[in-house]
Parts: structure tokens; sequence; C-alpha cells
């Protein structure tokens, strides 16, 4: 039963590494594609993103 409990948690904890690298990764991977594009965002451009 132990043997069961400790696989278990590392295979939890091994998956929840996963999902947060891919994550980050993403987040991080379209902020600097963003940056290399130059992109302004809607609240740069005039009231309501009016001015695109």
């Amino acid at each position: 039963m132990q043997y069961l409990v400790e696989t278990t948690f590392w295979i939890m904890v091994v998956m929840i590494s996963v999902i947060l690298t891919v994550a980050f990764t993403t987040y991080f991977e379209r902020k600097v594609i963003g940056y290399m594009q130059g992109r302004i965002g809607p609240n740069r451009v005039g009231p309501l993103g009016l001015g695109q």
C-alpha cells in the first residue's frame, strides 16, 4: 500500500511540473513573439482602442 501511495504522489508531482512548465513556456513565448513584432495593444492607441 505504501508503494502505491508513493508512486501516485510522484506521478502527480511530475504531471503538475510538466503542466506548469508548458503553461509558463507558452506565456513567455507569446510575450517574446509579441515584443519582436512590435505590436501595440488597444490600451496604447486611444480610448477603447479606436485609433487602430
